[in-house]
């Protein structure tokens, strides 16, 4: 992480919060899991983390908006900021329509320039009703 090495910034909040989110996935995995794989979720959690960590460095300053927005379960799929990962057939819960949203995996990153329109930078995940 170059911007917290320069800022001489220690590292150990993007640590923690790795092995904390570890600590709540780790139940989750199968109990076939080896220690090789789960060091790899781990290593890769943990760079996830610092990611965020120099994100909001970098970031700290602008006057831009970030926002992660949910779409509603039972909305219809817009795809200009949602993306289908999987879907439900429609018999399973009554009224539902096609290109319903069934779940949200995860909520839209967007961001909000100044004096600009929002720009969406990742598309929700979703699940969506299909006949």
């Amino acid at each position: 992480m170059i911007y917290a090495s320069l800022l001489c910034i220690p590292q150990p909040l993007a640590d923690e919060t790795a092995d904390r989110i570890y600590e709540v996935l780790k139940p989750l995995l199968p109990s076939t899991t080896s220690k090789e794989i789960e060091q790899q979720v781990l290593t890769q959690l943990n760079q996830l983390c610092k990611n965020a960590f120099e994100f909001t460095l970098r970031h700290r300053r602008t006057q831009d908006q970030y926002r992660c927005v949910s779409s509603e379960k039972g909305t219809i799929l817009n795809e200009s900021i949602a993306k289908p990962r999987g879907t439900e057939a429609c018999s399973e819960l009554e009224g539902a329509q096609h290109d319903q949203i069934a779940l949200v995996l995860s909520p839209v990153l967007v961001k909000y320039p100044l004096l600009e329109e929002m720009l969406v930078l990742e598309k929700a995940h979703v699940v969506v009703y299909r006949d």
